[in-house]
């Protein structure tokens, strides 16, 4: 009985020492395509301002609208690329500045079609939140929603009451069957919201009607 005490005990330790094995391998190789990916951002990021800056110049001898939509692009891909979201919070100000120019380009695309209304209350400016939260919604309005209709415009607002900021949204939901959502955008959003904010953040959203609303609630913001 004791041997086969020891022999059971034995097992088991070899057992974990080879799950241990099999996890740190996973985790080198994690983290090697990590440090690839994030090579790979380094030289990519280059390669693609150095692109758009090219077109650019060529582009504007012919046509200022098309030039001026290559400069809001590339403002705002060299936001996304460079805004570190793990370490540091934004003024919410920085960020509406790059969802303006979002919905700019989108207005170039649509022929001046686009119906929103964005609105940023003065005390929220300056307030200290996780970037891309606010971008990310701006992408989601554009993919799903319908802009077109003036009696029912989209909205995005940003409001603060007594350290108690409120990101709002709401947009007619495109109906082309073209149009699909996996809701993981949203999903990133409420997961990093969790890890920065736990209790004090909550994210809601519902369809009301044809319109699709999405709000966020944090509490004890700070500047």
């Amino acid at each position: 009985m004791s041997y086969l005490e020891v022999s059971r005990s034995a097992t088991e330790l070899e057992k974990q020492r080879l799950l241990e094995i099999i996890k740190n391998e996973r985790t080198t190789a994690a983290l090697k395509s990590a440090e690839n990916s994030f090579l790979r951002a380094q030289i990519n990021p280059h390669f693609l301002f150095n692109t758009l800056g090219y077109i650019h110049y060529h582009i504007n001898k012919h046509s200022k609208e098309a030039a001026d939509a290559i400069i809001q692009l590339s403002d705002v891909m060299r936001y996304a690329i460079n805004v570190d979201d793990k370490e540091t919070q934004i003024s919410i100000i920085t960020e509406m500045a790059q969802i303006e120019k979002l919905f700019c380009l989108q207005q170039m695309r649509r022929k001046n079609l686009m119906n929103i209304s964005i609105y940023i209350e003065e005390e929220a400016e300056q307030i200290l939140f996780i970037p891309m939260v606010l971008l990310t919604l701006a992408e989601n309005m554009v993919k799903h929603g319908d802009f077109s209709e003036r009696e029912s415009p989209a909205v995005f607002s940003v409001t603060l009451n007594h350290n108690t900021l409120r990101i709002f949204t709401r947009n007619l939901i495109n109906q082309s069957p073209s149009v699909e959502s996996s809701g993981q955008g949203i999903k990133n959003i409420a997961t990093r919201l969790q890890y920065t904010y736990g209790e004090e953040a909550k994210l809601s959203s519902r369809i009301t009607g044809e319109c699709f609303e999405l709000e966020i609630i944090c509490n004890n913001v700070s500047h």
